[in-house]
């Protein structure tokens, strides 16, 4: 199967877990949402659930998993769905070949006649210092463990088209408003390291539309992905995703005939406030555009091993 970045393709559905996630009650979460130190956003739930053994290699090529997967991670659902209701919520699970071990949820969203996805990506990765293990594994089963803390990714995308059907699958063209973000590259031979300009035009879609002196790091409410202006959310239930789509169509909207001396000034500076086409761009966005960022507050702390953490509400 060829890999297209410009498209996110739905090869497989799985109708057993679909009926479940049908099942979720209309409810918020018993939870809290946190970063780790890595910026790694996770929910922080009130008892623990279990991730047995999964396989860790998988074909790209084969768009079905396979049925051990399927049995392991469904029995993780049945743990999740009565935990984070809200969050599963009219989603449609659908495997992704290359990265078995970061299951996807979607939704289409339409807004007149612009289309939006949101992606949910739960992360199953074996984490030593966050999880507690229950059997190792080996070098083609990831080992099984218990956590309380579910990482995740709750991400709003906009798209060219979309083409879908239930019992067929399909894809979603992204919208790409971005040229380019790679700048070129340092070092040499092995040690050659690429340079993009994602992180800096991150913090300023970021910056640009949170009131100025609100604190929010790590948190970016927009971000550069696919080449174009991404909105992720720290509260992903189904009332938070349903606002959020036109916000970041509102934002596409003020910021696509900048874009280009966006990129051009971010290619030969870091990003600042300071910077001239941040500071014009800042004053003409409407005061009330900023609100939805406004009482967002984040606390830095501890945890049980002394790594700093983060609590968003």
């Amino acid at each position: 199967m060829a890999s297209n970045p410009r498209k996110i393709e739905i090869p497989y559905i799985d109708r057993h877990i679909n009926s479940l996630l049908l099942s979720a009650p209309d409810r918020k979460a018993d939870s809290t949402a946190h970063f780790n130190q890595n910026e790694e956003f996770f929910l922080e739930l009130p008892s623990e659930f279990s991730v047995p053994h999964l396989p860790i290699h998988h074909d790209v090529q084969v768009p079905r998993p396979e049925p051990f997967y399927l049995e392991g991670f469904r029995n993780v659902l049945v743990q999740l769905v009565p935990m984070i209701p809200g969050v599963l919520k009219d989603l449609i699970y659908y495997f992704e070949p290359e990265e078995i071990l970061k299951p996807r949820f979607f939704r289409h969203y339409s807004l007149l006649d612009k289309h939006f996805l949101y992606i949910l990506t739960i992360d199953l990765i074996y984490r030593t210092q966050e999880h507690t293990m229950i059997e190792r594994g080996t070098n083609d089963i990831t080992p099984s463990y218990r956590t309380n803390r579910l990482f995740l990714e709750g991400l709003f995308i906009p798209l060219d088209d979309a083409l879908w059907d239930e019992d067929k699958g399909g894809s979603f063209t992204i919208r790409q408003t971005i040229s380019d973000t790679w700048i070129g590259e340092t070092g040499r031979g092995y040690f050659a390291k690429g340079i993009w300009i994602d992180d800096d035009l991150t913090k300023f879609f970021t910056k640009l539309f949170v009131p100025e002196g609100t604190r929010v790091y790590p948190y970016y409410p927009f971000v550069c992905r696919y080449k174009t202006v991404c909105h992720t959310l720290s509260a992903l239930s189904a009332e938070t995703r349903s606002a959020a789509f036109p916000r970041l169509q509102r934002a596409l909207e003020f910021l696509v005939p900048h874009m280009e001396r966006i990129e051009e000034e971010l290619r030969g500076n870091s990003f600042s406030e300071s910077l001239s086409i941040f500071r014009d761009l800042k004053e003409k966005v409407p005061a009330e555009w900023n609100d939805a960022f406004r009482d967002i507050r984040v606390d830095v702390y501890l945890n049980r091993n002394d790594m700093r953490e983060f609590r968003i509400d």
